[in-house]
């Protein structure tokens, strides 16, 4: 949003009291930011990814360009302070929605000795994707992708678990690592990316499937309150292991996954949308074997490609019986909890929505939710002079009843520059 200050003689908010411009102009906080203090290093609109008939990535060209993120190197970026309020606002989000089902936060260690991914089997499964370090003293360490092994050696430190404390529900927001052997699309698949990972415990395992009902429905009440149009379907349990499993995808069509979807459907839980992946058996046994008929609406369902931002896992008791993670059973009995797992992934849902509201060509824009700022305040100059520090301050005061953040905009530029500096670069048609 804008708003075009014009001339100051016809201007109304010359007649806001003195003493409000004053308490604003010398207040120690102020509740805005200036662009010409935001951190933004523009750069020229160019290709920046892709070779020969290689599908791009909007998101990364789009980001770059508008001065969000910087690549440091090969699936590394630097996280601009644009960026950063936009993930923010996602982070925020994301804390509301698992304090509503009783999630506790907490933050594990970066560094998880390999032992534990042993136990489970999964350091060989993921193979050179998983990333180690060795201290001086030649022990290994896992930099984590996820925390499954982590959680369930914390809870079954502490085990005998309490019935009165289940269902235990904790989750933490961190940066994760991954050494991915092609790192490409920008924030779309990097080697270091961050992540909102949740993990669930319960005695039985209705009450685990109950636990798991309950976040996918916080899931889903997460993206309709974003503004953020991901479908959920069916998914591969794949290294995770486990009985249930659904991802959420943003369709773009730099998606890396195919999914068989009805995108106008209004009801999120249509049994009959899924990964392709996991028909792959069933189609190489009867190809074109799938479901046609959305179970939801009725509508024909659609072969799309779509990017995975979230995936939820039901795991029974895989993980609680190697580490000992159980509850009191009758008698002296003691019971291996039911877990659940279930991770979102920050960067690349941020990513993801620029893809989305990009297919078309258009520019860079985001969700009224996520936008980094709400309203920005362009002051041309009066007569060739500048205008007074105090201008773009005073009409924020007016409209802050109506945008809660602003920005205001240098009055030592052009009008014209201004304006383009507030409106995020689009890159130009590639060739």
């Amino acid at each position: 949003m804008f708003l075009f200050l014009p001339n100051a003689h016809h201007m109304a908010w010359q007649r806001l009291p003195h003493m409000l411009l004053r308490r604003s102009l010398h207040a120690r906080a102020e509740p805005f930011s200036r662009v010409s203090q935001i951190f933004q290093p523009i750069q020229a609109t160019k290709k920046l990814s892709g070779r020969g008939d290689e599908v791009v990535s909007r998101s990364f060209e789009l980001l770059t360009a508008a001065g969000y993120i910087h690549q440091s190197s090969g699936g590394v970026f630097h996280i601009l302070p644009l960026c950063q309020r936009v993930l923010d606002k996602m982070v925020s989000a994301v804390h509301q929605e698992m304090a509503a089902i009783g999630a506790g936060q907490l933050t594990m260690p970066t560094l998880v000795r390999d032992t534990l991914w042993k136990q489970t089997g999964r350091a060989e499964q993921m193979g050179a994707e998983l990333m180690t370090v060795e201290d001086r003293s030649g022990h290994r360490f896992v930099l984590s992708p996820t925390h499954e092994e982590a959680v369930t050696q914390l809870v079954g430190a502490v085990s005998p678990v309490s019935s009165r404390q289940l269902p235990l529900r904790l989750y933490q927001v961190t940066a994760k690592f991954r050494d991915e052997k092609r790192a490409r699309f920008g924030l779309l698949r990097c080697k270091e990316f961050l992540m909102k990972d949740l993990y669930t415990f319960d005695a039985t395992e209705e009450a685990a499937r109950a636990s798991y009902r309950e976040v996918v429905q916080a899931y889903t009440a997460l993206f309709l309150r974003l503004g953020i149009p991901a479908v959920r379907v069916r998914g591969d349990s794949g290294l995770m292991g486990g009985r249930l499993s659904h991802e959420f995808h943003v369709l773009a069509p730099v998606g890396e996954d195919r999914v068989l979807v009805q995108p106008e459907c209004e009801q999120p839980d249509c049994p009959a949308s899924v990964n392709l992946e996991v028909l792959r058996d069933q189609r190489e046994t009867a190809p074109g074997a799938r479901a046609e008929l959305c179970q939801a609406c009725g509508r024909e369902l659609h072969d799309r490609t779509g990017i995975e931002v979230a995936h939820t896992f039901l795991l029974g008791q895989l993980y609680s019986e190697v580490f000992g993670a159980c509850c009191s059973g009758p008698g002296e009995a003691r019971v291996p909890l039911h877990m659940g797992c279930y991770g979102i992934g920050l960067s690349r849902l941020l990513a993801a929505v620029v893809e989305a509201r990009s297919a078309d060509g258009a520019g860079l824009s985001w969700p009224a939710q996520l936008a980094p700022y709400k309203l920005c305040v362009v002051t041309p100059k009066v007569r060739g002079q500048r205008p007074g520090r105090g201008r773009g301050v005073g009409a924020l005061q007016v409209v802050r009843r109506h945008a809660q953040e602003g920005q205001p905009g240098g009055g030592s530029r052009r009008l014209g520059a201004a304006l383009a500096r507030a409106t995020l670069p689009t890159p130009a048609p590639r060739r």
